[in-house]
């Protein structure tokens, strides 16, 4: 069994538990808000901040897929050249170090890395301004705006993998979304 099973089935867990959490959360996106006074006023918004937390862990599972399944490419490959021409020597297949922490997986490894790594990036302006917005302004519309952010952060691994001007389809609303966020606060707040 290739150890890419054991990242891979993580990955999707949390895609699982992700899509789980966002069906609970289509009355948060297409409903009406709860009155101020409900106690779970902020509910939407914890719905959307564990919606994040699935996609968090499912891009690092991700990230850590890539690696071992372009390691287990490799691999397969040498044992193909070796059977294939055995007078001219194995193929030298580089250490899971040099994929894991290297750049031995070429494209398919760095979509992996940047999907992750992006995440965290846009991360802390998105919880940051999530959260204001919620305390601020208002639960439901910070839910609604939120689940769109993750919606666009969703199709960052195949946009980044298609590339340029692609990539901007995840990337671009995702910053509107956070601007959608934090330019209400700010108006609030600095007037």
């Amino acid at each position: 069994m290739s150890l890419v099973f054991l990242p891979t089935s993580a990955m999707c867990a949390f895609v699982a538990a992700l899509c789980f959490v966002a069906s609970k959360s289509l009355p948060d996106i297409f409903g009406t808000p709860p009155p101020a006074e409900h106690q779970h006023h902020y509910a939407p918004v914890a719905r959307v901040t564990l919606g994040w937390l699935c996609l968090y862990y499912a891009f690092l599972f991700f990230q850590s897929a890539t690696k071992f399944a372009a390691h287990d490419h490799a691999k397969r490959a040498a044992a193909t050249a070796k059977k294939q021409d055995a007078a001219h020597g194995a193929l030298e297949v580089p250490s899971f170090g040099a994929f894991k922490y290297g750049n031995a997986g070429g494209r398919f490894t760095l979509t992996g890395e940047r999907t992750a790594v992006n995440m965290l990036e846009q991360s802390v302006p998105f919880l940051g301004a999530l959260w204001l917005h919620a305390v601020c302004i208002s639960p439901s519309s910070a839910a609604q705006i939120g689940w769109c952010w993750l919606l666009f952060r969703a199709m960052y691994p195949a946009a980044f993998w298609m590339g340029i001007p692609i990539l901007f389809v995840s990337t671009l609303p995702g910053y509107a979304c956070i601007n959608a966020l934090v330019v209400p606060v700010a108006i609030l707040v600095l007037s």
